[in-house]
């Protein structure tokens, strides 16, 4: 039986190869570093072992999934820099995704990079900050799905663009447009 409390992200998505649908949970222990993913088939009505991923998952990427080619995505970080896991419910499989390579250098926190989805392509939202004060936003899609080299830079949104409300700043994208 799985905690709620213990559950980091989980991913609910359709097997065409089964016809079945799957509910996968990562959860972790306090005492542990690593994310244990535990799957659940309607089909089935059961659960079962998946796989393990060898560092602990942010709380809040939970709510910062997004699915791309039908993958599940999230942001994870190991010894302070960051990675995009990526899910394959069908084959119940991980992989990991790095980021534009103008951001490898970077010592981030989960909550100042957001995925999302834009024009079908994979994104990141990377808040840059000066003095505790955001500056902008940039906007980095993978036009290729899965090739590291085709990220690129699309949008740069300035601090007049941002939205500031009771001192948290939001950053999501809501609407592009084609020029």
């Amino acid at each position: 039986m799985i905690k709620l409390d213990r559950i980091k992200i989980f991913a609910l998505g359709y097997d065409h190869k089964t016809d079945d649908y799957k509910l996968s949970a990562g959860v972790t222990d306090f005492q542990r570093e690593d994310t244990v993913f535990q799957i659940y088939s309607l089909a089935s009505n059961s659960w079962k072992l998946g796989p393990t991923v060898p560092y602990s998952i942010s709380y809040t990427a939970r709510w910062h999934e997004v699915v791309v080619n039908g993958y599940h995505h999230w942001l994870a970080i190991a010894q302070r820099k960051f990675f995009i896991l990526s899910f394959d419910i069908i084959n119940e499989s991980f992989k990991e995704m790095q980021p534009p390579k103008e951001l490898l250098g970077k010592n981030l926190e989960d909550d100042r990079i957001i995925p999302g989805v834009l024009e079908g392509c994979l994104y990141i939202l990377d808040s840059s900050y000066t003095n505790g004060v955001k500056i902008n936003v940039e906007v980095w899609e993978m036009l290729d799905y899965g090739v590291h080299e085709s990220w690129t830079r699309r949008y740069i949104i300035t601090h007049e663009s941002i939205i500031w409300r009771r001192n948290l700043i939001y950053s999501y994208v809501v609407v592009f447009w084609e020029w």
